[in-house]
């Protein structure tokens, strides 16, 4: 299929992601196996935890070197959904709000005025 990206480090995240929650619950039957504090699960536990660490920290710097490194936003793409919602109006969007803010959108009126005429609040500074 011509454009498709293939997502091979996103899925290595997971699968690290699972690998983890399996070194997890092996330490956890280490902890609870422990008989007369003799210790004798120590060496798995131990082994499970240095590789948690190790397959975590790897499949980080991979992810950040690979895919973190060097996105940017698309402004053009970003700036309608920006006016939808912005920040500032967070706390106050109830869902009806968001509704009439999204009507709003499609006959392009700008925020200042979706404030003072559906909000019903004082105007806001705006950048």
């Amino acid at each position: 299929m011509p454009g498709k990206v293939n997502p091979v480090l996103c899925e290595s995240v997971l699968q690290v992601a699972a690998h983890v929650i399996g070194c997890d619950a092996t330490i956890t039957f280490c902890g609870q196996a422990g008989k007369f504090e003799l210790n004798t699960m120590m060496p798995l536990l131990t082994l499970r935890l240095i590789e948690a660490i190790q397959f975590s920290a790897n499949v980080v710097n991979a992810l950040v070197e690979k895919c973190i490194t060097g996105i940017v936003a698309d402004r053009a793409r970003c700036s309608p959904a920006a006016r939808l919602a912005p920040p500032c109006l967070a706390p106050l969007l109830t869902r009806t709000r968001r509704a009439r803010s999204f009507r709003l959108d499609m006959f392009e009126v700008e925020i200042e005025q979706r404030v003072l005429l559906f909000f019903r609040l004082p105007p806001i500074e705006f950048e």
